[in-house]
């Protein structure tokens, strides 16, 4: 799923920069800055299908995701600013805004990290621009002294209450065959799981829209001093 958000955000700078190019309002460092995002999703997409790769061939030995990697401590706030530029042209076209308030820093695999956000992320841009309902998404990072809590909120058409209770299963999906596969929250779940011995749930609303909440407990996760 990640190689794919690369992929097709590759293609998205790509006719960015096409329509740029010679155009009057736009400046040869807005060019660059185009070229650079460029540049980062198409080593994103390598990156994503290797990935993508070896869990396809975990799943496939073992029955079951199985997910290894280095173990680091890092700070929440910057892996997910730094997320947020893969989706940068996106927003910038949908006119979708993002939020991130607190921080806390986290021991586990920073990569599986960035993989649960980068599908928290799109999951709920795709809701919000399908629907064209909404436009804020809010990342909220709080930490007590048994847990470190990120929330990704946004203000779409939400999750209706009969799916509630299966959007973590092996395959579930609203979306076309085109635009999922039905593994995105299913993996992620399990990467909170095993990355961080945490968890992933769908946390409850007031109003409108959807609330995802990972939980890293405090022998992975501890505030930043």
């Amino acid at each position: 799923a990640a190689a794919m958000n690369y992929i097709s955000l590759a293609g998205s700078l790509t006719e960015e920069a096409r329509r740029s190019i010679g155009h009057p309002t736009v400046s040869e460092a807005d060019l660059q800055g185009v070229i650079s995002e460029l540049s980062d999703a198409l080593r994103g997409a390598m990156d994503g299908s290797q990935r993508a790769a070896k869990v396809v061939l975990s799943m496939r030995e073992q029955g079951g995701p199985q997910f290894d990697g280095p173990s680091s401590k890092f700070t929440v706030a910057s892996r997910i600013h730094r997320m947020l530029l893969l989706f940068k042209s996106r927003m910038r076209t949908s006119g979708i805004k993002t939020h991130v308030d607190g921080d806390a820093t986290i021991q586990g695999n920073a990569q599986q990290f960035d993989q649960v956000l980068i599908n928290l992320v799109r999951n709920a841009m795709d809701s919000m621009e399908s629907s064209n309902v909404g436009d804020t998404l809010r990342i909220e990072i709080e930490s007590t002294r048994t847990v470190v809590v990120v929330r990704v909120r946004d203000n779409g058409p939400g999750i209706a209450a009969h799916l509630r209770g299966t959007i973590f299963e092996e395959g579930f999906t609203t979306k076309p065959p085109s635009n999922g596969l039905g593994l995105g929250l299913w993996l992620s779940q399990n990467m909170v799981a095993s990355g961080f011995d945490g968890d992933l749930l769908l946390a409850p609303t007031h109003g409108r829209g959807a609330c995802f909440e990972c939980r890293f407990p405090t022998k992975k996760a501890r505030a930043p001093r």
